[in-house]
């Protein structure tokens, strides 16, 4: 969490020219490197850490519809995912976190011994709308299609703040306390980062997506006219700050009216909770990348239901 004072922030100047336009014009070359970086073949590890949770995808994409990935929470593997044209395989890992899971469907007996199951309602949509929103839960079809598909989301990164602007710490704009990715070696690629907006007391506050334009620092590195790594910080105010009254304000209410304590601390606490730190990496292979159908039985229409991906059908009552 940022203690600062108030700072203007400036788009760096660079030999494309100068201000919102030059910055424009570079994120559309990174539309393009982007675009082609997606279409490649490619290993990838995505991080992600907030909530008090570390979640860790490593995985292989041969295109949008041949994938496999691995899930990890807080260290510990808890499933593997394949999707296959328009079939979508699940193995548990975690045998244990599932040990009081009642199993009268056969096919979810089979995944809590640790068996490969098929999902008869295929591969997740390509424009699913779990994927591109938010972070749906594990297991949810959605969870690993957006890890997959994170490369896309670099244009929307970059335009969130005040464009892309290339790395320079010779540059007279370059503010130290701003560059949270500093330790990250110059031998990774070409680095661009994009800052935050200047911050609007109107903002409401009503999800951490209204508040990345104002405190969202990301940046991307490009080698071989290919990204090859993507950081993201959502660095929220320490609870104390003037410049941020009205943002407190709108988080002691939410506290207020969730019957929560709303002092000083609770509201520090609650914005702490809402930061993420996200790293994705990618490595383009050369050759062809080959994910093979596992064997697997099917039909695992109340796993999802068993595992938390989804919410159980909604009951019956009876007016009696």
């Amino acid at each position: 969490m940022r203690k600062f004072a108030l700072i203007t922030l400036a788009v760096l100047v660079t030999s494309c020219g100068r201000g919102s336009a030059a910055a424009e014009t570079r994120v559309k070359d990174l539309d393009r490197i982007a675009a082609r970086t997606a279409l490649a073949p490619k290993s990838f590890e995505s991080v992600t850490i907030g909530g008090g949770s570390t979640l860790r995808v490593t995985g292989e994409v041969q295109d949008d519809f041949i994938y496999h990935g691995v899930v990890e929470q807080d260290g510990q593997e808890v499933y593997e995912e394949i999707v296959k044209d328009d079939s979508r395989y699940l193995r548990l890992l975690d045998l244990d976190r599932f040990a009081q899971v009642q199993a009268l469907d056969p096919a979810l007996a089979a995944l809590l011994r640790g068996e490969w199951v098929a999902d008869p309602k295929g591969a997740p949509s390509e424009f699913s709308l779990e994927a591109a929103s938010g972070s749906p839960p594990l297991f949810h079809p959605g969870f690993l299609l957006g890890r997959v598909r994170f490369i896309e989301k670099v244009p929307s990164i970059m335009r969130a703040g005040r464009g892309a602007t290339e790395y320079n710490t010779d540059s007279v704009e370059y503010l130290p306390q701003d560059d949270r990715f500093r330790g990250i070696s110059a031998s990774v690629g070409k680095r661009f980062d994009s800052l935050p907006r200047a911050f609007d007391p109107s903002v409401p506050f009503v999800s951490t997506a209204a508040l990345e334009p104002y405190f969202l620092y990301s940046a991307l590195w490009i080698k071989g006219g290919q990204v090859v790594r993507v950081e993201k910080t959502l660095d929220l105010p320490d609870g104390t700050d003037a410049q941020y009254r009205h943002l407190y304000e709108e988080a002691r209410r939410i506290l207020q009216a969730s019957g929560r304590a709303s002092n000083t601390e609770a509201v520090r606490n609650l914005l702490l909770s809402l930061e993420t730190k996200e790293s994705y990496r990618l490595q383009i292979s050369e050759n062809n990348i080959v994910i093979p159908a596992p064997a697997s039985i099917g039909d695992f229409a109340t796993i999802l239901v068993a595992l938390g991906a989804t919410p159980p059908p909604p009951q019956e009552v009876s007016s009696q």
